[in-house]
C-alpha cells in the first residue's frame, strides 16, 4: 500500500525526499523505510523490528504505540542504536494503515562525522536534479493539509469521546443515585416494617415466609431466624392448617386485597405462638407483584384485649336488658298491685255515689273520687314514662276522624274550664282533613296534657286550641296544634328544660299548683315517636303558647270514622244473639279478689247483666262444664291456675266442640305487653283496672249484642 494518499508522495519520490524516512505499525515492525537509513543500518528493512535499532530519546517517557501517537505533534530525537548518530523529525500516523511514518533527517553533532559515516551529499539527495523542489514542497503542504484534516478528526474523535464520557458519566450518576434511592427506600421500607404496630408476614406463592417485622416475632414468642423460610401454617393451629393450604390456593387463583376470616368458615381467627398457646386475631390480605414474582403480605392484630371488652360489653349488656327486664317485671308486677286497690277504692266510691247519701256524705265521696282519679292519673303518667325509656311503648296505627276526636277533648276541656269561669274555644281550619291514619288515642293524650295544664295554669282569661294544615308531602299531612292561654306564662331560663321529666316552672316546696312534671316530657316523647315537633312560645305573666306539629298518612275516607276511636280492638270473633235481651244473656266472672268482685259484680248489675262469680281458673272450667256462659271477665292474675293458663285450656277444649265463647281480660296489668300477651293466649278483649264503667259498658255491647 502506498504513501501517497496520505502525503501526496510515492515511495520513490518519498525516498528521495526523505531518505531517512521509516514506517513501523503498532506492533513496532518496519513496513518502510529510506535508501540512506538503509546505509547508516545494515539490515534494516521490511520486518525489522523498531526496537532493535532505535531508541526515543525525546520527549521522554515516550514507549509505546500509543504513547507515541499522542505525541506526534512534537519533535522526535531518536538515536541509532550501535552508533552516535541521531535522526531528527515528526511522527505522523498514518489511519488507514494503523502505521506511524517518521520524516527526518540525520543529526549530525560534528563536522567530520558523515566522512566517517561514508555519506555524502548525494546521499541527502534533498537537491537532487530528479526531485522538483516545488513538487516536494507540495507534496509537504499536501502532507501539512492530511495531517490537519487528521488532527481535526483526531479533535472531533476527542470531542465525541468526551460527549461519549460525559454521557457515561451521567448515566453512572443516575445509576447511583438510582442505587442510593433504592437503598434508600429499602430502608424506609424496612424502617416503617419494623415500626409497623401491627404484626406483617411476607410470604411467597409456596407459602413460605420471607419476611417479618418486630411485631410479628413478640405476638408469636419466635427469633426472626426460626420463622424464614418456614410455611406460613405454622403460625395457626393444626386443625385450620390443612383447610388453609386449599384457601391459600385459591386465593392465588384470584388474589384480592381483602380482610381474612369468611373464607375459613371461622367466627374468629386463631393463630398458635411457639410455645403452643392460642390467641384471637384479626388479618388483612394484600398481594404485590415483583421481580421475584407474587408475594403476599398479612397484617395480623392481637385482639385478645378487643375480645375481652366484648365479652364485658355482652355481659354489660345482657345485664342491662335482664335489668329492662326485672324493671318491666316491676312495673307490671305495680301496676296490679297498686291498681288493685284503687280499683276498689274508685268503684266503691262510683258505687257509694249511686246511693241515697245526704251532700255532705256526697261531697265526701266525691272528694275520695277525685283523689282517687289523680292518683290514677300519677301512676299512668309513671307507667307512660317506664314504657317509653323502656323502648315498649307502641304507637297504633289506625283510620280515625280527627274532627270527631277534636270535639271530644274540648267537650271535655270545656268542662274543666267552666269550673273555673274561663272561656275556651277552638277553631279547626277548613283544610285540614278530616280523615287520617295514625294513633288518636294518644293524640288525645298530648291534647288533654297540654290543654289541662293551660287550664291549670290560668285564673283569669282565656285558653284556645287551634288545628293548622301545613301542608302534604308524601301523602302526609302535616297538622299544626296550637294551644294558647292567658296564664301566668314561662320564665325564660326555665322553657329550654320545661320538656325534661319533672321539671316545673315553679319547683319550689310552695308552689302553688301540683303536679308530678311528667306530662310535658311524656308529650315531648310521644310527639317524638310520632315523627313530630313540639315547642312553647312565653313570656313570664303574658301567657303562653304550646304548638305540636305532627305528620299523618292519609286515610280512605269511610262513614264509620265519623265516631273517634277510644279503645283499638283485636277483633277475634264475634259471639252474637239474635236477641238483644240482657237478661237471656249470663256472664262468668273469673276474680280473686273480693273487692274486686264486689265492683264487677254490682257493675254488671247496673248494666243489666247476670253474672256468677267464681275465684280463679279450675272453678271456671268446672262452670263452663255445668252452664253455657255467653262471655267470661278474666282476671289474670289468680292462684291455682291464672287467666292465662285457663284462656289456652278453653280454647283447646273448643277445638272438639267447634264453639267460641268471647273471653275479655280484666286485669291491673296495664302495660302494652299485658295486653299483647293476653291475645296471644287466646283472649279476645282487654280492660285495664280500675274498671271505667263506660268502656266496659261497650265492649259488652261489641261481643253479646246486636
Amino acid at each position: 500500500m502506498l504513501i501517497q494518499p496520505t502525503i501526496g508522495l510515492t515511495p520513490d519520490q518519498l525516498t528521495k525526499a526523505f531518505p531517512f524516512h521509516f514506517v513501523f505499525d503498532s506492533t513496532s515492525t518496519i513496513s518502510q523505510s529510506g535508501s540512506s537509513l538503509v546505509l547508516l543500518c545494515p539490515g534494516l528493512g521490511k520486518g525489522s523490528s523498531f526496537s532493535d535499532y532505535f531508541v526515543i530519546e525525546r520527549p521522554t517517557q515516550v514507549e509505546d504505540f500509543e504513547s507515541i501517537i499522542k505525541h506526534e505533534q512534537q519533535l522526535f530525537i531518536l538515536r541509532i542504536k550501535n552508533l552516535a548518530v541521531k535522526l531528527r523529525g515528526q511522527m505522523m500516523y498514518l489511519p488507514a494503515r494503523d502505521a506511524m511514518l517518521f520524516l527526518g533527517s540525520l543529526w549530525l553533532t560534528e563536522p567530520d562525522q558523515m566522512n566517517k559515516l561514508g555519506l555524502t551529499f548525494s546521499h541527502f539527495a534533498l537537491h537532487d536534479a530528479s526531485i522538483d523542489l516545488l513538487q516536494v514542497l507540495q507534496a509537504q503542504n499536501v502532507a501539512l493539509s492530511d495531517t490537519q484534516k487528521l488532527t481535526k478528526r483526531l479533535s472531533l474523535q476527542r470531542t465525541e469521546l468526551r460527549d461519549i464520557n460525559e454521557a457515561l458519566r451521567e448515566e453512572i450518576n443516575v445509576r447511583k443515585k438510582a442505587e442510593i434511592e433504592l437503598h434508600e427506600g429499602e430502608n424506609t421500607f424496612k424502617t416503617l416494617l419494623e415500626s409497623a404496630s401491627e404484626g406483617i408476614v411476607i410470604a411467597s406463592e409456596q407459602g413460605m415466609i420471607k419476611m417479618v417485622n418486630e411485631r410479628t416475632l413478640s405476638l408469636f414468642g419466635y427469633v426472626r431466624n426460626e420463622m424464614l423460610g418456614q410455611p406460613i401454617e405454622m403460625l395457626m393451629p393444626s386443625r385450620y392448617a390443612e383447610k388453609h393450604v386449599r384457601i391459600r390456593t385459591d386465593f392465588l387463583k384470584n388474589p384480592r386485597n381483602r380482610p381474612m376470616g369468611a373464607s375459613l368458615d371461622l367466627i374468629d381467627l386463631i393463630a398458635k405462638k411457639k410455645d403452643g398457646s392460642e390467641f384471637p386475631i384479626d388479618i388483612s390480605l394484600s398481594h404485590v407483584y415483583t421481580h421475584q414474582g407474587l408475594v403476599i403480605m398479612a397484617f395480623i392484630i392481637d385482639i385478645t384485649e378487643r375480645k375481652q371488652i366484648e365479652t364485658q360489653l355482652a355481659e354489660a349488656r345482657d345485664q342491662a336488658m335482664e335489668s329492662s327486664r326485672l324493671k318491666s317485671e316491676f312495673l307490671a308486677t305495680m301496676s296490679h298491685e297498686i291498681r288493685t286497690p284503687m280499683n276498689g277504692i274508685i268503684g266503691v266510691t262510683e258505687l257509694l255515689l249511686e246511693t241515697d247519701l245526704d251532700d255532705e256524705q256526697k261531697n265526701l265521696a266525691k272528694l275520695v273520687k277525685d283523689a282517687g282519679s289523680d292518683l290514677l292519673n300519677i301512676i299512668n303518667d309513671i307507667l307512660d314514662t317506664s314504657k317509653i325509656e323502656a323502648g315498649k311503648l307502641r304507637l297504633d296505627s289506625i283510620d280515625f276522624n280527627l274532627r270527631a276526636e277534636i270535639e271530644v277533648v274540648t267537650a271535655m276541656m270545656a268542662a274543666r274550664a267552666k269550673q273555673k269561669l274561663i272561656d275556651f274555644s277552638f277553631m279547626f281550619a277548613t283544610d285540614v282533613p278530616d280523615y287520617l291514619n295514625g294513633d288518636p288515642g294518644r293524640l288525645r293524650q298530648i291534647l288533654i296534657n297540654l290543654i289541662g295544664n293551660a287550664i291549670k295554669f290560668t285564673q283569669n282569661g282565656s285558653v284556645s286550641l287551634s288545628i293548622e294544615f301545613q301542608g302534604l308531602k308524601d301523602q302526609q299531612a302535616r297538622i299544626l296544634f296550637r294551644i294558647k292561654d292567658t296564664g301566668i306564662g314561662i320564665p325564660t331560663n326555665v322553657q329550654s328544660q320545661l320538656f325534661q321529666p319533672f321539671i316545673q316552672a315553679d319547683g319550689s316546696t310552695t308552689r302553688k299548683f301540683g303536679g308530678t312534671g311528667l306530662g310535658l316530657s311524656i308529650c315531648r316523647k310521644l310527639v317524638k315517636l310520632m315523627a313530630g315537633e313540639i315547642g312553647v312560645e312565653s313570656q313570664d305573666g303574658l301567657g303562653s303558647i304550646f304548638w305540636f306539629s305532627i305528620p299523618f298518612n292519609l286515610a280512605t275516607q269511610d262513614e264509620h270514622l265519623n265516631t273517634p276511636h277510644y279503645e283499638p280492638q283485636e277483633v277475634a270473633y264475634l259471639h252474637s244473639h239474635n236477641k238483644t235481651d240482657k237478661a237471656s244473656l249470663r256472664i262468668l266472672l273469673v276474680e280473686d279478689n273480693n273487692v274486686n268482685t264486689l265492683i264487677a259484680m254490682k257493675i254488671l248489675e247496673r248494666l243489666g247483666y247476670n253474672a256468677d262469680r267464681v275465684t280463679n281458673g279450675r272453678e271456671a272450667i268446672e262452670a263452663l262444664d255445668k252452664f253455657q256462659y255467653s262471655l267470661i271477665l278474666m282476671d289474670c292474675q289468680m292462684p291455682e291456675m291464672d287467666g292465662y293458663e285457663t284462656t289456652r285450656m278453653i280454647r283447646v277444649i273448643e277445638e272438639t266442640t267447634g264453639s267460641h265463647i268471647p273471653i275479655v281480660a280484666m286485669t291491673a296489668n296495664a302495660m302494652v305487653e299485658d295486653r299483647d300477651k293476653c291475645l296471644l293466649a287466646g283472649m279476645d278483649d282487654y280492660i285495664s283496672k280500675p274498671i271505667d264503667r263506660s268502656k266496659l259498658a261497650s265492649i259488652l255491647e261489641r261481643w253479646l249484642l246486636l
